[in-house]
């Protein structure tokens, strides 16, 4: 909690925007039950402006019924290899959007809705007509400037930390530094907003309490469970992975508390397969980031995503390369005899 006017303490408010919220599955993995274990634990509220509300709706949608369709499809050539027909009851448009709905009412209790007003209109205009962030020449971000008017809206009743993947926000190219306009706009208004590019950062500022876990345990167990992606990923660019070189592991506690979300960046050592002596590869190294659940009880691991591969390396004159792979993941129920849940990774091109 932190003042933002004299004599007044106010509670925090995350907004996350809806990358986020596609990457969680409507805060429902375990960086989303972190989350909200967060936000319950400071007696905080999620913030949802009505412009990311709508998007969610539109985007997990469009995303559940892509899942639906893939399922389908790729159930059929399952069905013509193996030589016999199982049928599957996949959830229809309108259930997927019930589903969606009822999500959202679910957090209804510790969520603070901001709805678009003529103000914020207006004001998100003149953003884009002075190139004001998150707009800037060249590229007019409406959706951006509604929902930082929203962040605004929030800012003069609460501590505001919004998560957002969103460059226009940011300062920098690595987005880590809020862009110089939007911080000169709340030191004048005297609100506090604090910007992150991840959701993990977030996590770790709001955390009180740091759970204990055996790092290079966890170490193993996350390698054990990636080691065949990484390998298949790396050898479609030549490169073979050796040793881990280093690695960081973040636990956070989440509504379960014998599970633990957990963020890792994990480094190796590479290889260059190509053979290739003109253009040699040298000081190869393949680094993983990611998420998973952790299960303190039984120490495996579950629900890996892996959200980046990067491969860097120097060629013969010295110069750093550079290369990645980026994954987008959709979850789906699948109702039968047996029910289980489906994970598809999709590469990002």
């Amino acid at each position: 909690m932190v003042n933002n006017a004299v004599g007044k303490i106010n509670p925090i408010c995350v907004v996350v925007d809806t990358n986020i919220w596609r990457k969680t599955f409507l805060l429902r993995d375990s960086q989303g039950s972190a989350l909200l274990y967060n936000i319950n634990q400071c007696e905080g509220k999620l913030g949802i402006p009505e412009i990311i509300d709508l998007e969610i709706r539109s985007v997990l949608l469009r995303t559940g019924k892509k899942a639906r369709n893939d399922i389908n499809s790729n159930l059929g050539v399952i069905n013509l290899i193996m030589g016999y027909h199982k049928t599957y009851n996949l959830p229809s448009e309108q259930e997927l959007h019930a589903a969606i709905e009822g999500r959202i009412m679910e957090l209804q209790n510790i969520s603070h809705y901001v709805e678009i007003t003529i103000e914020h209109t207006r004001s998100a205009i003149r953003r884009i007509n002075t190139n004001l962030p998150p707009s800037y020449p060249g590229k007019e971000q409406f959706k951006d400037s509604l929902i930082w008017e929203a962040v605004l809206e929030l800012a003069k009743e609460y501590n505001v930390h919004f998560v957002t993947s969103d460059s226009g926000f940011f300062k920098d190219k690595d987005m880590l530094i809020i862009a110089d306009e939007l911080k000169n706009e709340c030191k004048q208004l005297n609100l506090k907003v604090i910007l992150y590019s991840k959701l993990e950062d977030c996590l770790q500022i709001l955390q009180t309490v740091t759970p204990q876990v055996d790092k290079g345990n966890l170490e193993i167990v996350i390698y054990q469970a990636i080691k065949e992606k990484i390998a298949s990923q790396s050898a479609k660019h030549n490169f073979d992975v050796l040793n881990i070189k280093l690695s960081e592991i973040k636990p956070f506690i989440t509504q379960d508390h014998e599970t633990l979300s957990i963020s890792f960046k994990i480094t190796f050592e590479g290889t260059d397969l190509s053979l290739d002596d003109h253009n040699p590869r040298n000081n190869i190294e393949i680094t993983v980031s990611g998420t998973a659940m952790y299960s303190t009880n039984s120490n495996k691991i579950s629900d890996v995503k892996i959200d980046h591969i990067f491969y860097q390396w120097t060629d013969d004159k010295g110069q750093k390369k550079f290369s990645k792979d980026a994954f987008v993941y959709v979850n789906i129920d699948i109702d039968s005899e047996t029910s289980f849940k489906g994970t598809t990774c999709y590469p990002l091109d």
